[in-house]
């Protein structure tokens, strides 16, 4: 399709809005986008803490094709080496590599590590089971390894046990590794000056409508409109990266995700964690999943935390128990935890609060999901991206291939033609 001068509404200004209107405005499409929110970046924006930058999560950007590092860097992001930790005890005492590597085995006392060994050696004559996640992890990791780390951090993960949970590609990515302890085996980065900056940066001259939608009008083949709090919005092309029952409330109940609670803390006195660490799992005690510092990551100055540091406490939160914990009760076991395992209190709390943070891939929801999936396959000018359109848990960076791959659909041009249009090399 030669979308020059063709009208594209994009639905939603996240990490996959953004970039696919990057993408085909550059490639000559007239683009707008639509977000409910003030500010475009979804759940990838930067917070302030008494001065002090944060963002909800870790949010290393990581990728393995090359034009995704261009894109990355040609809008500030720069390389960082990015560590994450696992807790052996759940202190900041006794921590072991995040994911597993072969010096894991030499960090566990001598008896669980003679286990390991001996289950890893047989694994490699065993076939991977993909039947549950749980399968699946004994089969990469052993059971050893499984039972006292992966078990209860993917129980936290999940609010289910892991053999009532579908592989889906939830874990793929854990894996016993030899010489990279990185989080990411590939390229690692995060951006220079902060994410508002970066998503800034990636809309800039792209027209932005604040509205909320609800629903699209439809012909037999073709979207015709979307219905929104602002009027009847019109274009040639829709993509849609938001929430799908927001574009079929007529269709389906809402699916199912998992949210996400963090809890920022301000302390006087760091860092807390090793050199080069930015992260540490917690499988077993705590309610919380992860502890992130975040001047171990970012190159933006805190000269109102002096000797102090920023850490962020991130807590999944399920569909079916969601209203079971207040504000105050998470900030209340979230401060003495901090007590326990900083030996200090915080000195400032910051709160926040995403509902859908990660797809509930069960059988139900996917049959629910291939319903729409179906729909949308009748339409022409109708295309779904991103981690909301596709109920799918992706990172950051496959929300970005996933836009250059769509533009590649829309326009039946090659990755190499779209990244020289688009003058990313």
């Amino acid at each position: 399709m030669n979308i020059k001068n063709k009208k594209v509404l994009i639905l939603g200004a996240g990490i996959s809005g953004c970039s696919i209107a990057w993408i085909l405005k550059r490639l000559g499409a007239d683009v707008t986008l639509v977000e409910k929110e003030e500010e475009c970046g979804g759940i990838g924006k930067t917070y302030t803490l008494d001065g002090c930058k944060y963002e909800f999560g870790p949010h290393v950007f990581h990728a393995k094709k090359e034009h995704t590092i261009a894109f990355y860097e040609k809008y500030g992001v720069r390389p960082i080496e990015y560590y994450a930790k696992m807790s052996s005890d759940d202190t900041l005492n006794n921590l072991i590599d995040f994911p597993y590597s072969v010096d894991t085995i030499f960090q566990l006392p001598r008896k669980i590590g003679r286990s390991v060994v001996q289950e890893l050696f047989e694994s490699e004559k065993k076939d991977i089971d993909f039947t549950s996640l749980e399968s699946y992890l004994k089969s990469v990791v052993g059971e050893t390894l499984y039972k006292n780390f992966n078990y209860g951090y993917s129980k936290k993960f999940w609010g289910k046990d892991p053999k009532d949970i579908p592989a889906n590609g939830a874990a793929t990515w854990i894996s016993l590794r030899t010489n990279d302890k990185r989080l990411f085996l590939e390229w690692q980065g995060y951006p220079k000056g902060d994410y508002n900056d970066f998503m800034e940066w990636v809309k800039k001259d792209i027209p932005m409508i604040q509205a909320n939608i609800n629903g699209i009008k439809t012909d037999s083949n073709k979207v015709l409109g979307v219905e929104s709090d602002t009027g009847f919005l019109t274009s040639d092309i829709y993509i849609s990266t938001i929430p799908l029952k927001s574009c079929f409330p007529d269709m389906i109940d809402d699916l199912e995700w998992v949210g996400n609670v963090l809890v920022a803390m301000k302390l006087k006195n760091g860092p807390v964690l090793p050199e080069g660490v930015g992260g540490v799992y917690f499988p077993n005690k705590f309610g919380f999943k992860r502890m992130c510092e975040y001047p171990a990551m970012t190159d933006s100055e805190y000269p109102k935390l002096k000797n102090g540091t920023l850490i962020g406490f991130e807590y999944n939160v399920f569909p079916w128990k969601e209203n079971e914990i207040t504000e105050q009760e998470y900030i209340d076991e979230t401060t003495s935890a901090c007590i326990e395992l900083c030996d200090q209190e915080p000195v400032a709390t910051k709160f926040h609060y995403h509902k859908d943070i990660y797809p509930l891939r069960n059988e139900e929801q996917l049959s629910k999901y291939k319903q729409i999936e179906s729909r949308v396959d009748n339409y022409q000018n109708f295309f779904l991206n991103g981690r909301f359109g596709k109920f799918v848990y992706v990172n950051m960076n496959d929300c970005i291939e996933m836009s250059f791959d769509l533009a590649s659909e829309i326009t039946g041009k090659d990755l190499d033609q779209i990244s020289n249009e688009v003058d990313l090399f």
